[in-house]
């Protein structure tokens, strides 16, 4: 029987938080673990959580550590041989785990999603994603049955893996930061090793919809742009990384976002990346059906 651990980074949330939390909990073994990791919150909403139940902790690192490194640092705080990486304003449904551990247990699996469902628009569903260029813009994926089935890229509100995979990929890249596109670049880094990404459709998560606003209507574009060109520069052939900065190259942010990139390890990463990858970003594309 597996162990599961689940890792909620959180910022100032308010009463999502502890709504997200009773959700799990109902359905959650007793020997699971909920590790919330506040990303200097400054609204007190994780202050008490730890008072719901024995399976939550709260983690607080020493200053804001951004999507990617709060989950890997919540990952290294738990026991769990499954993770299930969760946004902290999410609805699941009863019975949600079991066929997320029936899907992520094949051998060749590295991560599994679920059906997104907006909570401000019930009618509204989201069965994973693909980029459709260059630059990741990105496209639903259209519904393809009840069974699992692969897609390009898995939403990174409710995703699910095994520690060991986990290990192996070395955790969610720690030079993204703040937020935007660190799930895509999981996915992606999955699909180049070999593994397969897996949609769940009968697992319907509500997700509040004031969080999927594209990156760059936020105030953190900049570093939303900086994480989407590291992307390109670990994972995209030369000719695929000219055609990104062309098509960046006019966006204020740019030049800064790109020497915040040029600056950390992204060129050290492309080396380690590219040289273990068994797919290369051409396969990727095709199987997104873009160029």
């Amino acid at each position: 029987m597996s162990v599961v651990s689940i890792v909620m980074p959180s910022r100032d949330e308010g009463q999502r938080l502890e709504r997200t939390l009773r959700g799990l909990l109902r359905d959650l073994p007793g020997d699971a673990e909920i590790v919330v990791v506040d990303d200097e919150s400054t609204d007190g909403s994780t202050d008490h959580v730890e008072e719901l139940d024995r399976r939550v902790r709260v983690i607080r690192p020493p200053h804001r550590v951004g999507v990617s490194q709060a989950r890997n640092l919540g990952a290294s705080r738990t026991r769990g041989d499954v993770l299930v990486f969760s946004d902290a304003h999410v609805d699941v449904p009863s019975g949600w785990l079991p066929p997320l551990l029936d899907a992520v247990g094949e051998p060749d699996v590295g991560t599994v999603g679920v059906t997104l469902v907006e909570r401000q628009y019930p009618d509204s569903f989201g069965h994973g994603l693909r980029f459709t260029d260059v630059a990741t813009n990105l496209a639903w994926e259209p519904p393809r049955g009840r069974l699992p089935y692969p897609i390009p890229l898995v939403p990174g509100f409710f995703t699910c893996m095994r520690r060991e995979v986990f290990v192996a990929v070395g955790g969610f890249d720690p030079g993204m930061v703040g937020y935007g596109i660190e799930d895509c670049e999981m996915s992606l880094h999955l699909w180049s090793l070999g593994f397969r990404c897996l949609l769940v459709p009968e697992v319907m998560v509500a997700h509040d919809s004031r969080y999927t606003e594209p990156p760059a209507h936020h105030a953190e574009w900049p570093t939303s742009l900086a994480n989407i060109l590291r992307l390109g520069i670990v994972h995209y052939s030369a000719d695929r990384l000219r055609r990104m900065m062309e098509y960046y190259r006019d966006d204020p942010a740019f030049p800064g976002a790109l020497a915040a990139v040029l600056s950390g390890d992204a060129a050290r990463r492309r080396a380690g990346v590219q040289a273990a990858r068994r797919r290369d970003d051409d396969w990727f594309f095709a199987f997104c059906g873009a160029e």
